[in-house]
């Protein structure tokens, strides 16, 4: 991976970070209780440690733990506005 990709995946982890701990410190007081937990879960999940792996292999394991936990609150939202349809 070059530098710059490296940097600019940097970056965007950084500001997804930002976003994510925002989302979960004032979640509680406009989402579900279950959606909320799940963000803060997802903020307290263990990761691969940056020092003893590639940046590839942490970028790759964020990414998987991403979709899930977009896949669950997603489906949290649904069931929280009542909606069951598949999409």
């Amino acid at each position: 991976m070059s530098e710059e990709r490296e940097a600019e995946l940097s970056q965007s982890h950084d500001q997804a970070w930002r976003d994510l701990d925002k989302a979960t410190t004032i979640g509680a007081y406009i989402i579900s209780s279950e959606a909320a937990t799940l963000l803060e879960e997802f903020r307290r999940r263990p990761g691969l440690d940056w020092d003893e792996n590639p940046a590839s292999d942490v970028y790759e394991d964020e990414a998987k733990s991403y979709t899930k936990a977009l896949n669950d609150f997603r489906d949290i939202a649904k069931k929280d506005l009542g909606v069951d349809r598949q999409v």
